[in-house]
């Protein structure tokens, strides 16, 4: 894949999902439609109150329930657009078996997308979005390794806590880096 830097161009907030069900269970969620966990609203609704305040105007969101139901607590007054394209990866056999069994984020168990597959799938999504300084992304953690991989911002597999809120932002040089909000 020939990475695209400097498509996206903006500063822009990314949260992941607030705790779903199965995130509790530590079970593979991927394509599972899995809604969030009385926590997780409540994470949400914390973010919520973070987020107010920031002038975000559009929310981006991935079409799972647990991701459009983070959006729609989090988001106030901004529009909420959902997002095909930001659909977390298929893992196919593994979904819905305990994360333990995914011993290599690169593996493709059987029916599963490839790393490369979902990697060109979201970025595209992505670089494909109206994207101003205010956009709020509400995606999965496989996003947030989509984002660290394609900006260039360290290692693919570590795994962002859920309800996380990150500003990312580009320097003068284009060097993109984000931090907690």
């Amino acid at each position: 894949m020939e990475r695209r830097l400097g498509t996206l161009s903006s500063p822009f907030y990314f949260l992941r999902h607030g705790e779903s069900a199965n995130n509790q269970l530590d079970i593979v969620n991927g394509w599972t439609d899995c809604a969030l966990s009385e926590f997780g609203r409540e994470q949400a609704r914390g973010v919520a109150a973070t987020i107010a305040g920031k002038g975000i105007e559009i929310v981006y969101t991935s079409p799972l329930i647990r991701a459009r139901e983070t959006a729609k607590i989090v988001a106030g007054p901004a529009s909420v657009i959902v997002v095909e394209g930001l659909k977390e990866r298929n893992w196919g056999v593994l979904e819905n078996r305990p994360r333990s069994e995914v011993t290599d984020y690169l593996m493709v168990p059987e029916g599963a997308e490839s790393w490369e597959i979902y990697r060109d799938r979201v970025w595209g999504s992505l670089c494909d979005l109206a994207m101003p300084s205010n956009a709020l992304i509400v995606g999965h953690a496989g996003t947030m390794r989509v984002l660290r991989y394609s900006l260039e911002i360290g290692d693919i597999t570590s795994r962002i806590p859920n309800a996380r809120l990150l500003r990312f932002e580009p320097d003068a040089a284009g060097v993109w880096s984000f931090h907690e909000v």
